[in-house]
């Protein structure tokens, strides 16, 4: 069974980790949202970010099993193969630290932009000059800090762009990218900090030399398709 996650306007809501739906606890102090469970739509807003690591993790470790998509690049699926399209942005954050995303379109699923590979020379001012804009007109997406949810979308997105992550600690100062071999290295090894859980879903990792490993300080979500139309799905 492969994961489902979902990923509402409010939360990351459940993940099925072999065939069982696992649903994070709503927090009943927090604002009004509709999440659905099981079929039902349920009220609340706010999830528990304890919660959020303990499915993650759970999920991480038996992803060798259940996981079997490209683990840092998405491949921009939109409505009927159209080109110019939104597409959502769906950000939970479970890090304390300020934190700022940038999406951008690569050449390969190696991320080369132009001749240029991640570590290169160049390739810093290659990633902006390629990054989406937001409807808002910004190029970096900031964290909604902790354990909370927020929704952006991109603009000029086209069927079958690679849509590469880089994701910038503002707390500490430090970037780090999608790709690994862009990274800092620890014990002769560049760090990972960006882990797939399937279905357009990403967990990163805040800290340099990769953190507690539990993947889970920023969620990002991209939806390629529910912008398109008269965006009721969005």
């Amino acid at each position: 069974m492969k994961p489902r996650t979902y990923i509402y306007r409010s939360a990351l809501a459940a993940v099925l980790i072999g065939g069982r739906r696992c649903s994070f606890p709503r927090r009943s102090d927090r604002g009004r949202g509709r999440l659905r469970r099981g079929g039902r739509s349920v009220a609340g807003r706010g999830l528990d970010p304890v919660a959020i690591e303990e499915i993650l993790v759970t999920a991480q470790r038996r992803s060798e099993r259940l996981i079997d998509v490209p683990a840092t690049v998405a491949v921009a699926e939109t409505a009927g193969g159209h080109d110019d399209q939104l597409a959502i942005v769906r950000i939970r954050q479970n890090g304390e630290d300020s934190l700022s995303l940038t999406l951008y379109r690569v050449d390969d699923l190696n991320g080369a932009i132009g001749g240029l590979h991640p570590g290169d020379a160049g390739y810093e001012a290659a990633l902006h000059a390629r990054a989406y804009h937001t409807t808002n007109g910004d190029t970096s997406i900031h964290g909604p800090g902790y354990g909370d949810f927020t929704q952006v979308e991109l603009q000029h997105v086209n069927a079958g762009d690679l849509v590469a992550m880089q994701l910038t600690n503002n707390t500490s100062g430090d970037t780090y990218s999608a790709f690994a071999q862009a990274n800092e290295v620890v014990d002769g090894q560049h760090v990972g900090h960006l882990w797939s859980y399937g279905l357009n879903t990403w967990g990163w990792e805040d800290t340099k030399g990769g953190g507690d490993r539990d993947f889970n300080d920023l969620i990002v979500g991209l939806d390629f398709t529910s912008a398109s139309g008269h965006g009721w799905l969005a």
